[in-house]
């Protein structure tokens, strides 16, 4: 699992100085067109038609846009399903009782194993394994 999570985060940037803080857009922007070249043809065209409830869903959890906008560029797998299929579900179960994370901790496990969003429901052990390995 180490593999698939050894995505660096941009809060584990930002903490590298100011200068990652505001990255010139176009960096953002090749990222997130390199994350989205990686997905499959169909995830594409689901990414089109599902980010926006995801998206909304996200924000009724009370995640700000900028949050939600590192998600999206970090993850764009999980905006690429209809909401409640696949994001509703395992933000359901990270929050729940067995992982007990927050919205805010759950958007950072995304951005650090985006493989999360691959699965269709979260193992516990593979939350406390990413958790560990990328502690703040």
């Amino acid at each position: 699992m180490r593999a698939l999570c050894t995505h660096t985060t941009a809060w584990e940037q930002a903490s590298d100085g100011p200068a990652y803080r505001n990255p010139p857009r176009v960096t953002r922007l090749q990222r997130f067109a390199a994350a989205v070249e990686k997905l499959q043809v169909e995830r594409q065209h689901g990414l089109m038609q599902h980010a926006e409830g995801v998206a909304l869903h996200l924000q009724r959890l009370g995640l700000d846009l900028d949050t939600v906008g590192l998600v999206l560029q970090a993850c764009p797998a999980l905006f690429s399903f209809p909401a409640e299929e696949r994001a509703e579900v395992l933000l359901a179960e990270l929050m729940g009782e067995r992982c007990g994370r927050s919205a805010s901790q759950a958007a950072k496990l995304f951005i650090r194993c985006p493989a999360l969003a691959n699965t269709r429901h979260v193992m516990p052990s593979i939350v406390q394994l990413v958790s560990e390995n990328h502690a703040d």
